[in-house]
């Protein structure tokens, strides 16, 4: 069973631990953060994070923070890392993550997720198939599809695979 929430506090030693796994896994170098930096600059300073557990260990995180779109004057949040282990992938992990930042981001108004589409094939898959992309790697999920994204948020995996909303959904209001 996988647990998705807000990250607290006490989950920023395990965090750290996930970061440098995620750096050496993605970019083939140590993260360069710190626990204190964390610490500082999350939980809302300047942005958040949603974590997954399984028996009360992280297995994976989905970072945020708040956006704006000038060209149409709109609130909306930035997906700015998406790490799941290896050892838990493939099991939609971060299916629940992303949905999980959408409901909260869209709690504090945002009408539209972006991000970068990198990393694991099968987590391009699922952004190719709810999400624009506009050059290959950058993707926005906004509009009733960002609705729908947002909806999904703590329903059971399966209920969310069947009610992933449509790649045009993205272009109605």
């Amino acid at each position: 069973m996988i647990d998705v929430r807000a990250a607290a506090p006490t989950d920023v030693p395990e965090l750290a631990a996930l970061l440098e796994l995620y750096m050496k896994e993605q970019y083939g170098r140590a993260w360069n953060g710190s626990p204190e930096a964390l610490e500082r600059d999350g939980f809302g300073a300047r942005f958040d994070v949603m974590v997954a557990a399984r028996g009360g260990e992280l297995v994976g995180f989905a970072a945020w923070a708040a956006a704006y779109d000038l060209h149409h004057c709109v609130a909306g949040s930035e997906l700015i890392d998406l790490f799941v282990r290896k050892d838990a992938r493939a099991r939609g992990v971060a299916l629940l993550l992303i949905a999980a930042a959408a409901s909260e981001a869209r709690a504090r108004g945002a009408v539209y997720m972006k991000g970068l589409a990198v990393g694991a094939p099968a987590t391009r898959r699922l952004y190719e198939r709810v999400a624009m992309s506009f050059d290959g790697a950058d993707i926005i999920v906004g509009g009733r599809a960002f609705r729908a994204l947002a909806e999904l948020a703590g329903r059971p995996l399966r209920e969310m695979l069947l009610a992933l909303p449509r790649k045009e959904w993205n272009y109605q209001p």
